[in-house]
């Protein structure tokens, strides 16, 4: 979910996007799924979202500078160094063999931020 998440926004730069669990049919996962990864990339400074509507929608939502440098990072898959962006787009098209690129988003995103910090 976070990896099409991610790809939703990423194209559509510096304008807002409305988000929401039916947006993502094709992912066929649980809304609960969708709710906690949209906070959980808000949390983490990687989304921007303007305003949450309930629980289930979320307004203006756009990736922040650190979640452009996420997508940009490199990560050694079977089939060598991809993006962060490149692996997330396979994974939601089931390419390849990216199966723990959409659990390694989140470990990568934790350790961006700690170098940052330091």
């Amino acid at each position: 979910m976070v990896s099409a998440i991610l790809n939703r926004l990423a194209p559509k730069g510096v304008i807002p996007s409305q988000l929401q669990h039916a947006d993502f049919a094709e992912v066929d996962l649980d809304e609960m799924l969708f709710v906690q990864a949209m906070l959980w990339l808000m949390n983490e400074g990687l989304v921007h979202v303007e305003k949450q509507r309930g629980l289930r929608v979320f307004s203006g939502c756009q990736l922040s500078s650190r979640g452009y440098q996420v997508l940009g990072f490199r990560i050694e898959t079977e089939d060598g160094l991809v993006t962060i962006e490149e692996a997330a787009k396979r994974v939601e098209s089931s390419e390849g063999h990216y199966s723990k690129a959409g659990s390694f988003l989140g470990s990568l995103a934790g350790s961006f931020f700690k170098s940052m910090g330091s």
